[in-house]
């Protein structure tokens, strides 16, 4: 057993983009917020494996690999876009590893008959304007803030905590 994934990230995206895109700019209410958020893994072998994936994709933290336990890194990278209006897009990511266990025991509970441990880097994104804001925001902008949203996504999946 693995973990439970719908396929490749950039796939799933660009898929989704297709579908949200013409609602989006036909249909969508008037709103005061939008935002895209994803949940993404990456199997690896073990946790030192998956503490030395995550220093690569976070290089300015140190993590030692070999002796630390329950690393989580969370940071909010707000920008401000659309070509100089006063629309800020909030760029919210989550690191860390996780492990799943998986145990097959015999009928009557007494002993494990199988173990099973995967384990995988996980990124928690939340590309979203800022929850904050209290006029709705332009119709005309909604398609571009949704380009603005896949962008900054697949930068931080490829390239990790950037400082755009």
């Amino acid at each position: 057993m693995t973990f439970p994934m719908i396929g490749l990230y950039h796939e799933v995206l660009d898929f989704f983009i297709g579908i949200i895109r013409p609602w989006i700019k036909n249909y969508c209410p008037p709103c005061t917020r939008l935002a895209l958020g994803a949940t993404l893994l990456q199997p690896v072998a073990d946790k030192v494996t998956a503490y030395k994936l995550l220093q690569r994709y976070l290089p300015h933290i140190s993590i030692d690999a070999e002796l630390s336990s329950d690393f989580f890194y969370q940071i909010n990278r707000p920008t401000k876009e659309l070509d100089g209006t006063e629309i800020y897009i909030n760029r919210l990511s989550k690191w860390n590893a996780i492990s799943m266990n998986l145990h097959q025991f015999t009928p009557n509970g007494a002993a494990s008959i199988n173990s099973l441990r995967q384990t995988a880097c996980r990124l928690e994104l939340d590309i979203s304007t800022p929850a904050d804001r209290i006029d709705a925001l332009a119709p005309e902008y909604y398609g571009l803030m949704l380009t603005y949203f896949q962008q900054y996504s697949l930068d931080t999946a490829l390239s990790g905590d950037i400082f755009k």
